[in-house]
């Protein structure tokens, strides 16, 4: 949910060249119908909404559905740049590119988020993982042959993001 065009527009093509079902709304009444009216996992939540304010949407959409993973962003505004590389070369160039399969390619880039201590992004690529074919058996070992080789508190601060996400997907 953004109100500027450019940056829902960009979100929607990140995602769905992803393989993800995107809705995009400018506006907090329709986002709110549209978690009410379609099966939704993530809301991506523009930081600087006009009234009413993002925490008031944010205590609606969790008020509503408290399964919902809600990201609170600010692209465009701040750079609208890596929107672009974002939507243009990382998610259509190179996510696309047929040498590594799209499992492999989530593995990878899990990998590297919890190698470099970036937990806070590793929910997103991890569920993607999963969506790509990765088990979870298979990144529970990732993380502890990572262990050896990024360090115990990288894979340690992981733990509780792969708990959080296996709890969460269906079975």
């Amino acid at each position: 949910m953004d109100d500027d065009r450019l940056v829902r527009e960009a979100c929607r093509e990140a995602a769905t060249a992803l393989g993800y079902h995107t809705s995009t709304s400018p506006s907090a009444e329709q986002a709110l119908w549209l978690i009410d009216s379609q099966a939704v996992d993530v809301v991506l939540l523009d930081l600087n909404l006009p009234e009413p304010g993002r925490l008031d949407v944010l205590r609606e959409i969790k008020h509503r559905r408290p399964d919902i993973e809600v990201i609170v962003q600010q692209f465009g505004s701040v750079a609208q740049g890596i929107v672009q590389y974002t939507t243009d070369v990382l998610f259509r160039d190179l996510w696309l590119r047929p040498d590594l399969a799209p499992r492999d390619r989530s593995l990878v880039t899990v990998g590297a988020l919890i190698a470099s201590g970036q937990v806070a992004q590793i929910t997103y690529h991890l569920n993607r993982a999963m969506d790509n074919g990765l088990t979870q058996t298979q990144a529970a070992e990732m993380v502890t042959h990572l262990a050896f080789y990024a360090g115990w508190p990288n894979a340690f601060s992981a733990l509780p993001v792969l708990k959080d996400v296996f709890e969460k997907r269906p079975r």
